[in-house]
């Protein structure tokens, strides 16, 4: 095998990862009958999220009671746990609702979408908790102001009220430090500032390796946020988040150097005003924006993949009585993969740049009707124009629709939708690497669409406890797959089209959940059972298979108990059914040519997943602060050797072998100091 072959598939080994009304009554909340009027008031002390028509409302108030991973409560880590949101394993950091692909999602910061939402090895996402004040989890389309996506569609939210004195809250740990302060500028406004930064190698150097090489990584990123109240019925603010990965591994073998680097920023202008009749009106302008660069270094080779995508749009909706009315508007610059190659054997260099300019236009409008205190009917319609980079023109529909009966002990909810995505995410793998890069719908590759319809059903047992299940069932088209390697960058004249096909999807499944939300023990144990089945028509890719994140069977715990004022315990335990791959039946190189021959698309599968984590918290007070605490959380107790993707490698023998990747290491025990001021 000559040093050219030899780098790339070094490389191959590394990173092709993808053969791999309105208001409710609780019982954690106090509740009074008086004639005709009923008053509520939240329990500040609830810890677990609130179902509502099938989607979640998660207040951060006691959010750090709940099991720690890696002495940080990361809400998107524990949404993973959640009915219906399926369990990711170590090196997959995206979010797969409803049998949907990561790329199907919008997660984002006070309804703006970041791109690629998470760090790298899939333990942290990008949002630092103790900045924001809740999330809201929309699983599925329940109304016309959801953004143009497949999948679900998560929202963090920043505190609105104006702070009145300092305030803040830091944490030094072992792995990852962060910091948040909150600072009033005058009576009427105050801004929140949070930065966290990791040193993963500093202690964890002898962990860190992939294939025998060196895996140096770090992250940052950081929040800013300005609130204004010049009245009691508007509200100015103004959001903004930046972060950044940094990953590089020395092929010692080969002498090469592969580095990878990514960085997330947005920020946003944000108008609410409240109007004296009970209308309210909101208008954001923002940007956001996702770039990636992995390259391969080395004597006789330089192979660079760049990609980013920004946005520039506006969101804004007036809601008078029972009508919402709505607007959005988005231009996205794309600049989607394209290989970068010099000095090496192929003669064919595709360093020119892509670039694409698209526009997404969106109207829609809402009816929300209570025919009766208890049932509620909401039906919208959301009209799209989509204009790619040629100005061929998109148009279509989203109609929208869910009626729901709710009671003191009892929720029951259907809800059916028509979505539609006009951007997509591909490449290599699926996990979340910068060998992923998002691009656009063209004459080749059409728009994908998704009809969905879900039932939800929900009921009150004793004193904090609830139970709940729902059914759901997506038919996709035009979902998108992407077949080749990091061999076709070099190999041939690289063209996306041909590698990116197109088919149907249908996912289904059953979902149920027991929740406990009353002292001294918390938290929820879940069971999904659900396919991602995808099919697919052309010479290359035929007949249908499951998606490459499926899991059939998922079994989620997360539990937390409250021994004393200054104790508490907690764990989260996870199993799962391994994901499928594509498992091969011979490789090898002849006459400089690589000869492969495969099993039926993704017809093997990964051994089940489990783990169990355990966190121990203990807090006391100190004369300068409000709260301080230490955290000891230990990630997979029981050091379990979980599969997490099958890869080539070269075995004891100097000979190919195709085996099972683990994560690098079996057991991580984790410090954490906090303080509260």
């Amino acid at each position: 095998m000559s040093t050219k072959h030899s780098i790339l598939l070094s490389s191959l080994i590394l990173f092709n990862l993808a053969s791999a009304q309105e208001s409710e009554i609780r019982e954690d909340s106090l509740f009074y009958n008086l004639n005709e009027i009923e008053v509520s008031g939240e329990n500040p002390k609830s810890k677990v999220p609130i179902s509502k028509n099938g989607n979640i409302i998660w207040s951060f108030d006691e959010i750090d009671k709940l099991p720690q991973i890696f002495g940080y409560s990361d809400p998107i880590k524990y949404s993973q746990t959640l009915p219906g949101i399926q369990t990711n394993n170590e090196y997959d950091a995206g979010i797969h609702i409803y049998g949907c692909d990561n790329s199907h999602n919008y997660v984002g910061i006070e309804n703006v979408n970041l791109y690629n939402a998470n760090h790298i090895l899939g333990f942290f996402s990008n949002f630092n908790t103790s900045h924001f004040q809740d999330c809201i989890i929309t699983k599925t389309a329940t109304n016309s102001s959801s953004p143009n996506r497949l999948g679900g569609y998560i929202s963090m939210g920043i505190p609105k009220e104006i702070f009145d004195s300092i305030s803040g809250d830091f944490s030094l740990g072992l792995i990852a430090s962060q910091g948040t302060i909150n600072i009033p500028i005058s009576k009427k406004s105050s801004i929140s500032i949070s930065a966290r930064a990791s040193y993963v190698n500093l202690l964890y150097k002898s962990f860190l390796s992939l294939d025998g090489n060196e895996l140096k990584y770090s992250f940052g990123d950081a929040n800013f946020s300005w609130v204004y109240k010049p009245d009691s019925q508007n509200t100015i603010y103004i959001t903004s988040y930046w972060g950044q990965d940094n990953a590089n591994i020395a092929e010692s073998n080969y002498l090469a150097d592969i580095s990878l680097k990514w960085d997330n920023k947005m920020a946003s202008l944000n108008w609410d005003r409240l109007f004296n009749n009970g209308c309210e009106m909101k208008h954001s302008i923002y940007y956001t924006g996702y770039n990636s660069k992995f390259n391969i270094n080395q004597t006789s080779l330089s192979f660079k993949l760049p990609s980013s995508i920004n946005d520039v749009g506006y969101l804004g909706h007036v809601k008078v009585s029972d009508f919402t009315f709505g607007a959005n508007a988005i231009c996205h610059f794309i600049s989607p993969q394209n290989p970068q190659i010099e000095n090496s054997y192929n003669s064919t260099n595709n360093s020119e740049s892509l670039s694409f300019l698209t526009q997404e236009y969106s109207v829609f409008t809402d009816w929300n009707h209570y025919f009766t205190s208890n049932i509620n009917w909401n039906i919208g319609v959301r009209g799209n124009l989509y204009i790619d980079n040629d100005n061929n023109s998109y148009i279509s529909a989203s109609p929208s629709t869910s009626l729901r009966y709710t009671n003191n002990k009892l929720e029951i909810s259907l809800t059916s939708s028509l979505n539609h995505q006009y951007i997509y995410q591909t490449g290599v793998s699926t996990i979340g690497l910068p060998t992923e890069f998002w691009t656009t719908c063209n004459d080749n590759i059409k728009p994908q669409s998704g009809f969905n319809v879900n039932s939800f059903f929900q009921y009150k047992i004793g004193k904090g406890y609830r139970i709940s299940a729902e059914a759901y069932y997506k038919h996709l088209t035009n979902v998108t797959e992407y077949i080749g390697n990091l061999f076709d960058f070099i190999n041939t004249d690289y063209d996306l089209n041909k590698h990116v096909y197109q088919g149907t999807g249908n996912n289904y499944g059953i979902n149920f959940m027991v929740q406990k939300s009353s002292a001294p023990v918390t938290g929820w144990i879940s069971y999904n059972l659900g396919r991602a089945l995808r099919k697919y028509d052309t010479p290359k890719l035929k007949g249908t298979f499951p998606a490459n994140h499926e899991r059939i069977h998922e079994l989620n715990s997360v539990i937390s108990y409250q021994i004393n004022k200054h104790w508490d315990i907690g764990a989260t335990y996870v199993f799962a059914t391994g994901t499928p791959y594509t498992a091969p039946q011979f490789l090898y190189l002849y006459a400089g040519k690589l000869i492969s021959k495969y099993e039926e698309y993704n017809s093997s599968r990964l051994k089940p997943y489990s783990r169990l984590d355990l966190s121990v918290n203990y807090r006391f007070k100190v004369k300068f602060a409000d709260e301080c605490g230490v955290n000891l959380s230990i990630y997979n107790t029981l050091a379990t050797k979980n599969e997490l993707f099958c890869t080539w490698g070269i075995g004891k023998d100097n000979t190919l072998v195709y085996k099972p990747v683990s994560f690098f290491t079996r057991i991580l025990p984790t410090l954490n100091l906090y303080v509260k001021i």
